[in-house]
């Protein structure tokens, strides 16, 4: 997608099974790598007894057929983000049907090699968003249950609060590519808006950017602008001054991005930014079509008085 809204399909013979729409998942999160030739993106995956996990698939955006290849294939595996050099991908996994993601794990993105731990167990709570730091010795990361942001080092088991009050919900950290400033999205005020604190130390300074709503704060590749989804569903570009200190600028309305998919919840990052800041990569919900292209809808047929005439063919019989 670009700037201005214009739409072209990455595959139009591709469609991507998840469970994002009407329901509390994690599938569905996607990210683009360095280059913007390869989208690491989590897929719905059905395993025994009827449960939904998923699994991290890497699919190639920059020549046909565009392959599609499967990068996890057990557990429940969530949340990709591609390490700075474009090699591997990080993501949240666990055992999956239910059972807390606790670990944070690295995987080369061709499939090949052993599977890295980063993170061994943190916990019982699950890690729904990971946010590698620039040198990747500490991980932002935001926690279910209670909707939190903390830090853990690599290798750890235990993490540092960062925007984490227990009366209210932090979600969708991004981190500036300088490493500086910390973008995330509260409902403290009663709605979530986006917040940037500085980081490590996130004490030092803090400011509200959005102002009629505001969520999925991401990052521009040169640092000079951050984009997030308003509470309308339009995607916002806020221009960025960085210095000694946040210089937040002209904020610009880009386009309607409420056609796109939004997954519920806040429980993965619904798009992305193309090197360059000049293109988006959105996923957008399917309606099925009939052979006139329109919209297949369901029938919703009413039938009324319905008790009365249950009542009317039950008269004189005795109940069995």
């Amino acid at each position: 997608v670009t700037r201005t809204g214009a739409v072209t399909p990455v595959d139009t013979a591709w469609t991507v099974p998840i469970t994002a729409v009407g329901t509390c998942s994690c599938d569905g999160a996607l990210a683009l790598s360095p280059d913007g030739r390869r989208l690491a993106l989590s897929v719905w995956r059905l395993s025994s007894g009827g449960q939904g996990n998923g699994d991290i698939n890497i699919k190639q955006l920059d020549q046909a057929p565009f392959t599609l290849t499967q990068l996890t294939f057990t557990g429940d595996n969530l949340s990709p983000v591609w390490t700075a050099d474009g090699r591997a991908v990080v993501y949240s996994a666990g055992k999956g049907n239910n059972i807390p993601n606790t670990r944070v794990l690295r995987r080369r993105a061709d499939g090949t090699g052993a599977v890295d731990t980063l993170i061994p167990e943190l916990g019982a709570r699950s890690i729904i968003d990971v946010v590698p730091t620039r040198d990747t010795t500490e991980f932002i990361l935001r926690l279910a249950s209670g909707a939190d942001i903390v830090l853990a080092r690599r290798g750890g088991t235990t993490f540092m609060p960062l925007a984490a009050d227990s009366t209210f919900a932090e979600v969708d950290p991004a981190l500036s590519p300088d490493g500086r400033w910390l973008a995330y999205a509260s409902n403290e005020s009663g709605r979530f808006e986006v917040f940037v604190r500085s980081f490590p130390d996130v004490n030092t300074h803090r400011w509200k950017v959005s102002q009629a709503g505001g969520t999925e704060p991401r990052w521009a590749h040169s640092g000079r602008e951050l984009f997030f989804r308003d509470g309308a569903g339009g995607l916002v570009a806020v221009s960025v001054m960085p210095g000694a200190t946040l210089a937040l600028g002209t904020q610009t309305l880009l386009f309607d991005a409420s056609r796109f998919l939004r997954i519920l919840n806040h429980n993965a990052r619904g798009y992305d930014v193309a090197p360059g800041d000049q293109r988006f990569v959105f996923m957008r919900p399917v309606v099925p079509t009939g052979p006139a292209g329109a919209p297949v809808m369901d029938k919703l047929i009413q039938i009324t008085n319905w008790a009365a005439e249950v009542h009317a063919k039950l008269a004189g019989k005795s109940p069995k």
